[in-house]
């Protein structure tokens, strides 16, 4: 996220640290996962009176997320809802974050061979003479 200048006044917000983790169980066209991140924002905002301090912002959030693509004709739509439980802020609000994902792309192309599997023997090599 880029440095933002907040107009009307010299205060701006600085360099924040984000991380985005999430496990799911999945199926053929869709799935369903807990999701969470970690916000925290590692330079003070500086503009402000100093009386206010350094203003550093943090949030952690966890919630669930599902998932499902299918076919639209020749392309593939997918659509995701997730939301966040926030806690743990400072300096910023907390409470819920919902999101709604929709979007229409090229389809992945078919396989119609089966991948084979390759066995390879310790010590073997595969580069040919």
């Amino acid at each position: 996220m880029p440095d933002r200048q907040w107009q009307g006044s010299d205060a701006k917000d600085i360099t924040p640290k984000h991380q985005t983790y999430g496990t799911a169980l999945l199926s053929v066209f869709g799935w369903f996962s807990l999701v969470g991140y970690a916000y925290q924002q590692v330079t003070d905002d500086f503009g402000q009176h100093p009386v206010l301090g350094g203003m550093q912002s943090r949030v952690l959030g966890v919630g669930p997320q599902i998932g499902y693509i299918f076919p639209i004709g020749n392309m593939q739509g997918y659509l995701n809802l997730k939301g966040y439980g926030e806690f743990d802020a400072a300096n910023r609000p907390s409470g819920w974050n919902t999101w709604l994902t929709f979007s229409i792309s090229p389809a992945a192309p078919s396989r119609d061979v089966p991948p084979r599997l390759i066995w390879i023997k310790p010590g073997c090599s595969l580069r040919s003479s």
